[in-house]
């Protein structure tokens, strides 16, 4: 995730290991937290 740091759900279902359900259970708060990581 380091490397790929996905912007969006689908960008985030395309790492291996991040299934469908995960990324729409879990995606929107840990995308939020790359974003705010790569802003600093």
């Amino acid at each position: 995730m380091a490397e790929k740091k996905p912007k969006t759900i689908e960008e985030l279902i395309k790492i291996k290991g991040i299934s469908s359900g995960k990324a729409n259970k879990y995606g929107t708060p840990f995308l939020k937290l790359i974003n705010e990581y790569e802003e600093d």
